[in-house]
């Protein structure tokens, strides 16, 4: 039996570890925008803490700290003692300013 979770990318469906490496592949190559895309799109479909982790680092990166917050909250939701998404927001709060919340 096969039970690889598949998420609808471009209209069509994929498993989302080949989805998760091609994100993972763009992410490094500096194709950012494209790299978020696919790791909102598996986050939202097939609600993974890590990938959520993947759209606050994305998020971050492109300069929007408020939606890197949004994401890591997500992240934290799916799995409360994750201690990346723990870290990784606190240093969101901490660049909004918000340090006694971090």
């Amino acid at each position: 039996m096969n039970c690889l979770i598949h998420v609808s990318w471009r209209g069509k469906s994929h498993a989302v570890p080949g989805l998760l490496k091609l994100a993972e592949r763009l992410h490094q190559a500096g194709v950012l925008s494209e790299a978020l895309n696919i790791f909102e799109s598996v986050a939202r479909q097939a609600a993974l803490a890590t990938a959520w982790q993947a759209v606050a680092t994305l998020r971050f990166q492109l300069g929007r700290p408020q939606a890197a917050l949004d994401a890591c909250n997500e992240a934290l939701r799916l799995e409360a003692d994750n201690p990346d998404a723990l870290f990784n927001r606190a240093v969101v709060l901490a660049t909004l300013g918000r340090t006694e919340a971090a």
